[in-house]
């Protein structure tokens, strides 16, 4: 085979390869440090995330995040009817990208509710999502959804409860709180309950 022939038999498998992997291969081949970044966030990157929450900066930065996803829902239209509807929370994971900013990661299930009774294995639809947040562990979470941000206020995270027994004895008893977090989109509306540490 010629020298011209073996070249052009490389580029195009190298282009077959590219267009059956998809765009995610031509970013890996990019380069190393942005391969690194590109993964840890999904489709956004680090640098693009501080511009997006610029602005959000707190003076000191929390050691670790002080909450932990208890349960959750999502209301998902996937446009058919068969798998739209209330999917539960099956996982999650948060993933700490800078000081103050996390990647939540999601995966849904709902169970397919056969129109017939039979004994076959159940059926379950999965819907993963990945939303992106700025949080210190202060008076809010801000979530990216799209190109906007949404703010959810944060009450109170423990209740303290005072049991005196006499004049001179008394136990102070912390209680830590449960909180409801509700946003979405047009076709995903995510409702989770966190539990404060």
């Amino acid at each position: 085979m010629s020298g011209s022939t073996t070249s052009f038999l490389v580029a195009v498998l190298a282009a077959a390869c590219l267009f059956l992997t998809g765009p995610g291969a031509a970013a890996q081949v990019s380069g190393a440090g942005n391969q690194v970044e590109a993964q840890a966030t999904g489709s956004d990157s680090i640098s693009s995330l501080q511009r997006f929450f610029k602005g959000q900066e707190a003076k000191v930065s929390a050691p670790a995040i002080d909450f932990e996803v208890a349960g959750g829902f999502a209301d998902i239209q996937t446009g058919s009817p068969e798998s739209s509807g209330r999917y539960f929370l099956s996982a999650s994971h948060i993933t700490r990208l800078t000081a103050d900013i996390y990647r939540l990661d999601l995966a849904f299930s709902k169970k397919l509710e056969p129109d017939i009774i039979d004994f076959s294995p159940a059926h379950y639809f999965v819907e993963n999502r990945t939303y992106n947040f700025w949080y210190n562990n202060g008076e809010r979470i801000v979530f990216k959804i799209g190109a906007s941000q949404v703010a959810i206020p944060l009450s109170r995270k423990e209740i303290m409860r005072v049991d005196i027994q006499s004049l001179d004895t008394y136990n102070v008893d912390r209680q830590k709180l449960f909180k409801d977090l509700s946003f979405g989109d047009a076709s995903t509306t995510v409702t989770l309950q966190i539990r404060f540490k």
